[in-house]
């Protein structure tokens, strides 16, 4: 049987509430949503949490220990991009620009 959640989230409902009002992008709502669920206690497990928001239980647990570990407005940044090293060497992008001119003008 999973693991009961047992954090205790220190913002009040009504804060919570407002910062999913005003939050930008599906995954801080979701990020949000995951602590009034827990502080409202509508959910106790993170498998339950997780098909609600249709997010893995993984997804939420991690977003539950950088909660803990760091607090809400680490938890509130959203990491997007990474390695954005081009896969395509320019000798195929060339060939692939040839390729689709040549289609163009026939």
């Amino acid at each position: 049987m999973p693991n009961k959640i047992t954090i205790e989230i220190k913002e009040c409902v009504e804060f919570l509430q407002k910062e999913h009002s005003n939050a930008k992008g599906i995954l801080k709502k979701d990020r949000i949503k995951t602590l009034l669920y827990i502080k409202q206690e509508k959910y106790h497990f993170q498998s339950d949490i997780g098909k609600k928001l249709g997010r893995t239980k993984k997804t939420v647990r991690d977003w539950i220990k950088e909660y803990v570990k760091y607090g809400l407005s680490t938890l509130l940044e959203v990491k997007i991009g990474g390695d954005n090293t081009r896969t395509i060497s320019d000798k195929a992008k060339s060939f692939i620009v040839k390729r689709f001119k040549m289609s163009i003008q026939q």
